[in-house]
Parts: C-alpha cells; sequence; structure tokens
C-alpha cells in the first residue's frame, strides 16, 4: 500500500470592510490561476515525482465559494503518511491577507506552507527591498514563490516531502515556454461544484501570458513579462472540445489581451472547425484592447470561433488621461466605431472604465461618463478607482517618493481609493465611483441598452442577466461584477483575526436581516427590470430607435442581420 502525500491548494478571497471573508454560496468566475496550478500538480502526481510508492493526493478549493473546515483539512494534511503541503496561489493584493492568514493556520498546525500569485511577484521583484507584509510571513516560516510554476512545482513538492523547504523559491526572470507547458484539463470538481454564470459553469482558457504595452498601473507586465508567450493552437482546441465532452459549453479566454497573441487566427480558425465543421455548440467570452479592430478579420473570426461577449479594456475617454499612465495606444476618437464593429455581430460588450486620473476631476468624471451613455455603443461598464498596486510601475514610483498608501492590503481591489489624489479627497473620489455605478446603469440607460442589442441583432436573453448583476452587484451586495456570485455566506468564525469574534445571536440576528433586504433588493431590481427585457425583445422587428451612438455609422439592414441571439445558437 503507497504512502500519501497530501497537497491543498486554495485560492484566497478576501476580506470584507468588517473583516469577513467575501463568500458566495455561488460565485461567478473561474480561477485560471487554481485551474493550472492543480494540472500542474496533477501532473506531478501522474510522473510519481516522490517515486512509485508515494501517492500524491491532490485537492483544491476557491474560497470564494467557501472551504471546508479547517479542523477537517489539517486532520487530512497531517494522516497523510509521507507529509504534506499547502499552497496558497494567485493572490492579488487584496487576497494576500486572507492568504497569509490562512497559511499560518496550516504553518500553525506544523504543515509547510507557500504563498505565490501577483502580489508575492510583483512586490518582490518590483521593489528594491523585501516589502514588510513579505517579510513578515517569510519569518513566520511560510515560503514564497515569486513566478510561474511550470516546471518548477515538482521542487517545491520534493522540499516539502524532504522537510527542507526554502524561505523562497524565485524564478522572476525566468519565464517559462507555454508552448511545451502542461496545460489544464478543467476545473477541480471541488470548484467546477460551486460555479455559477448564466445558470452554466464556465471554464477558463489561458491561451497565453505576456503584453507588449507599458500602461504604468499594469501588474501583469512586469509578473508576466512584455513579451506575449502562447500556448499552442492545438492544445487550445483540445481543451475546449474537452470540455465539450463533459458538458460544458462556456468558456473564458483570461488572457488580458487576446488580439496580441500572435496565433489568434490559428486558434480562430480551430475553434470555428470546431463549430462548423464538427458541430460542437460552445460560445467564448475573450478580452482585448481598443485596436482589435485593426484587423478587418479579427472580429468576424471570433464571431463565428463563437464570441458572444467581449471585454474591452477601454479605461477611459480621455486621451490625455490614458497618455498620463502610459497607455498610448488607446485611441479614444476610434471608440464608437470599435464598439460598433462588435455590436453589428450581436456581441455583448464589457468596458472597464478607471476613476481617478492624475487630472480626472467630479466635473470630468461626471461628463465622461454622461459621454459614454450618450455616445458609445457600451452594454456593460465595469469602473474601477486606479490604484496603485504592488508589482506596478505606479506603485514603485510612489514608494520612491515616500507617498503614505492604504496600509490595509484588504483594500487594494481596485474599487476603492488607497492613494492622495491630485484634486480630490479620498472619499469624493469614493463617491463619485458610487455614482457612476447608479448613473451608468439608471432606467433610462438600462432601456436603451437592451433596445439597442435587440435591434443590432443580439440575444436579450444573454445580456439581460449580465445588466441586471452590473446594475446591482455594488449597490446591493457591495460587490464588483468580477467578484460577484449568488448568495453571499458569512462565517462567524472566519473573521480577521484582528477583529473580535461576534457573540451568536446578535450574529445571527443581523445576517437573517441582511440576507433577507439583500434578496428584497434584488427581487425588486429584477421586477423592475424585467419589463425592460420584454420590451426590448420586440425591437428586432420595429425600426431601430433613434440612438445617438448609432449615428453616422452605416450598419447592415435587418435583412444583412443574424436573427436575433443566431450568435448563441
Amino acid at each position: 500500500m503507497s504512502d500519501i502525500f497530501q497537497v491543498i491548494l486554495i485560492k484566497p478571497s478576501r476580506y470584507d470592510d468588517d473583516g469577513y471573508v467575501v463568500q458566495w454560496r455561488r460565485s461567478v468566475l473561474p480561477s485560471n490561476a487554481l485551474s493550472v496550478l492543480n494540472a500542474l500538480a496533477e501532473d506531478c502526481a501522474a510522473r510519481q515525482i516522490l517515486g512509485p510508492d508515494i501517492k500524491i493526493v491532490i485537492e483544491a478549493y476557491d474560497d470564494h465559494s467557501g472551504l471546508p473546515s479547517m479542523a477537517a483539512m489539517i486532520h487530512r494534511l497531517k494522516a497523510a503518511s509521507a507529509g504534506a503541503l499547502v499552497g496558497i496561489v494567485g493572490a492579488h493584493s487584496a487576497q494576500f491577507p486572507r492568504g497569509a492568514d490562512l497559511a499560518r493556520r496550516f504553518r500553525a498546525a506544523g504543515v509547510p506552507a507557500i504563498i505565490g500569485g501577483f502580489h508575492v511577484s510583483g512586490a518582490y521583484s518590483m521593489l528594491p527591498e523585501i516589502s514588510p507584509e513579505l517579510q513578515t510571513v517569510i519569518d513566520e516560516g511560510i515560503s514564497l514563490f515569486v513566478g510561474e510554476g511550470e516546471g518548477r512545482l515538482e521542487e517545491v513538492i520534493r522540499d516539502a516531502y524532504t522537510g527542507r523547504m526554502k524561505p523562497i523559491y524565485d524564478y522572476s526572470d525566468d519565464l517559462v515556454d507555454l508552448a511545451t507547458a502542461v496545460a489544464p484539463k478543467r476545473l477541480p470538481e471541488t470548484v467546477e461544484d460551486k460555479m455559477l454564470i448564466s445558470l452554466n459553469p464556465v471554464d477558463p482558457i489561458e491561451a497565453g501570458r505576456g503584453c507588449p504595452f507599458k500602461c504604468t498601473f499594469c501588474t501583469v507586465i512586469n509578473v508576466h513579462g512584455r513579451k506575449a508567450r502562447t500556448r499552442t493552437p492545438e492544445t487550445i482546441v483540445q481543451q475546449v472540445r474537452n470540455g465539450v465532452s463533459r458538458g460544458r459549453d462556456n468558456f473564458f479566454f483570461t488572457d488580458d489581451n487576446l488580439v496580441r497573441n500572435k496565433r489568434w487566427r490559428e486558434i480562430f480558425e480551430g475553434l470555428i472547425k470546431l463549430r462548423e465543421e464538427e458541430g460542437l455548440k460552445f460560445h467564448i467570452m475573450i478580452q482585448v484592447d481598443a485596436q482589435s479592430d485593426r484587423d478587418p478579420d479579427f472580429i468576424p473570426m471570433a464571431v463565428r470561433a463563437g464570441c458572444h461577449q467581449v471585454f474591452i479594456g477601454m479605461e477611459s475617454i480621455n486621451s490625455e488621461a490614458l497618455a498620463s499612465v502610459g497607455k498610448k495606444h488607446n485611441d479614444a476618437r476610434r471608440y464608437q466605431r470599435l464598439f460598433l464593429n462588435w455590436k453589428r455581430h450581436g456581441v455583448v460588450i464589457m468596458v472597464g472604465y478607471i476613476l481617478g486620473f492624475p487630472d480626472d476631476t467630479p466635473e470630468s468624471i461626471r461628463r465622461d461618463v454622461a459621454t459614454i451613455k450618450r455616445e458609445l455603443a457600451v452594454d456593460l461598464a465595469y469602473f474601477y478607482v486606479l490604484t496603485p498596486l504592488p508589482g506596478s510601475e505606479d506603485h514603485v514610483n510612489l514608494w520612491r517618493q515616500g507617498v503614505v498608501l492604504d496600509p490595509d492590503l484588504s483594500h487594494y481591489t481596485s474599487y476603492r481609493s488607497i492613494a492622495p489624489h491630485r484634486t480630490m479627497s479620498t472619499e469624493v473620489l469614493d463617491g463619485l465611483y458610487d455614482e457612476a455605478w447608479r448613473t451608468f446603469y439608471d432606467d433610462e440607460h438600462c432601456e436603451r441598452i437592451l433596445q439597442r442589442h435587440a435591434a443590432l441583432g443580439g440575444s436579450v436573453d444573454h445580456l439581460f442577466p449580465f445588466l441586471v448583476v452590473g446594475r446591482g452587484a455594488h449597490p446591493i451586495d457591495d460587490a464588483h461584477p468580477f467578484e460577484f456570485g449568488v448568495v453571499r455566506m458569512k462565517t462567524r468564525s472566519e473573521r480577521r483575526p484582528d477583529l473580535p469574534r461576534e457573540p451568536w445571536l446578535p450574529f445571527l440576528a443581523r445576517r437573517a436581516w441582511e440576507t433577507m433586504i439583500t434578496h428584497v433588493r434584488w427581487l425588486r431590481l429584477w421586477q423592475r427590470m424585467k419589463p425592460m427585457a420584454d420590451r426590448a425583445k420586440q425591437a428586432y422587428s420595429r425600426p431601430r430607435p433613434h440612438d445617438p451612438a448609432l449615428a453616422g455609422i452605416e450598419l447592415p439592414t435587418h435583412d444583412e442581420m443574424p436573427v436575433a441571439g443566431a450568435v448563441l445558437e
């Protein structure tokens, strides 16, 4: 009988302002980092890297949708006859405090623990000295992993097995060759079972890493490099084919900018073949930059490959603001035509929009949001606050200047202000962030979004739930749509350790009231917006409504457009 070496991988969540972990009964977007590390660990197990007599058992969990009890996990780890390892993976800055607290609890039980992710890799590689929070966990006997895990995880597992864990595993200067790297096969079942998006779990697909641009607020270029690296198109196509065979039909390309993948055409050709020759039915969501229509083939091929939703990093409609953070490749003057090039195919357009550029003022922010509503065919706007995240050039510059930033990393979500602004106080900027959500998703504009989408041949049934979440996530659940889930959970015992544990009765009474009020507000919002969707479904057969966002653009006639929702078939 083989000895057991137990590995547990955890993607951490973050603490909210009350100190409770942000967790959901069903979460929305899957963690690509967890999917990748789980595949690497399974590969290590399949290759029997500890020898034929040692069986490596892997468990993987996403903290966003809850964890097994700490006591149960520790029991399994300590019961493993050949040893154990806990990996806290994919931790962003706002998730680092929660990830570190989890690692401490495992380490206190005598289990080796290691933390990796964008915060560790970015802060360690960009700052000239180890930041205090990283030094603290090192001093507590927790290891750090800097860089990418492909080809390196087996070293960590072997060191944990032999009891010789290093304080730091630094691979920051050695980017992996993705063309030969192990690719994820599927989400771990423990994660997939707790996923919900459009009533159907979505599989992450990572076609490549790296970005050639120099945006100063970005951590990607300093962690994954500025050279775009890609997995082979055959690997991507096979991953989709395998997913469809398991009943999956939603795939989310996690690449920050798929259009910069040098082999995008081959990837799309492979996916088109799956759909048009093999008859497989699936949809993809991709992320691209504001130049994604420069090649006239990209958008039509993306649609034929199954693209029904695209996220575009617009960031601002102010060219000077974009230039101030090194995003000179975005041309605000081209936005209207860019969006309509996507909309004419019935694709749902999501954009990221950043508030708090150096020269922003309350007046300019309000004016820009109004301009987007009036002139651009955007379906979903997801707002952020310009944040100097550790690992970015902006953060390094402020560190060198001695600027005092918010000391609580849990606040580094990009959903609130954590740094001084030139023209506004923190309170004013945070208030404008709240106002931007309310203003963009008001009744009149939500109705116009649905009418426009239907009139251009898009599926209202597909867009509608995303629009409801876009409008309700922030004001109702104090959550961003990209970290949203269904039914917020709070566990009394899972509160950040520097805050007291609430008594049972007050905690339960407050949670019952919060849950009831939240459900009532969501129900009212749904009832308020459902008639808008019903009216929009009739728009396809009527003349197009007047919409300034469509002005001056020659569009196909209704006879030339696909039947509404055809891109989802």
